[in-house]
């Protein structure tokens, strides 16, 4: 692949080599490089060659947003910690909690009877629910602890991706983890 150059710019691209070029037009010919498989293409002419440079647009908040949701959609860890002793683990350890768009379809429904336990005022029956780590009980204070958690882990996503639209330009690198912490 070749450009004919003329007045210092890619007049055409021509699929031959520079042997097919007459000898005496040959210094109007460079040869071509492509780099990149983007959508945006970018024509850079050096002194020895043309480089057609595809590369992905920039990033517009869209992207940001679309980053957001898929953030928001990876669930969180939530410890439970201890035993009333102080001392004991609880048994049922770490839980990963899943945050899909199916996800808190369940959760709401987990939310709403919390909501209504606590209202009567019921703080010891159980609801029992199964996380991305398994089955667990808990009780309407303790859904409303892991709630508490998911929001504080949930709301750093919401506020860095506000922080993010701003930019301008927004980084090529938004989706980098040092962004969103």
């Amino acid at each position: 692949m070749l450009a004919r150059m003329a007045n210092g710019a890619v007049d055409a691209f021509l699929d031959m080599t520079i042997d097919e070029v007459p000898p005496h037009k040959r210094d109007y010919h460079l040869p071509v490089i492509d780099e990149g498989d983007g959508p945006t293409l970018n024509i850079i002419i050096e002194a020895d060659r043309v480089r057609r440079v595809r590369s992905q647009p920039s990033p517009t908040v869209n992207h940001i947003i679309a980053e957001r949701s898929r953030r928001l959609q990876l669930g969180f860890d939530y410890d439970f910690g201890m035993m009333e002793d102080g001392v004991t683990p609880d048994p049922r350890g770490i839980h990963t909690i899943g945050t899909t768009e199916a996800d808190w379809v369940g959760w709401n429904e987990v939310i709403n009877l919390a909501n209504a336990l606590i209202d009567v005022g019921d703080t010891e029956s159980t609801i029992d629910i199964v996380t991305d780590t398994g089955p667990a009980s808990v009780t309407a204070p303790e859904w409303q602890a892991i709630m508490l958690a998911g929001a504080a882990d949930r709301q750093v996503i919401w506020a860095k991706s506000f922080e993010l639209q701003t930019m301008d330009p927004i980084p090529e690198n938004f989706e980098d983890d040092s962004f969103w912490s």
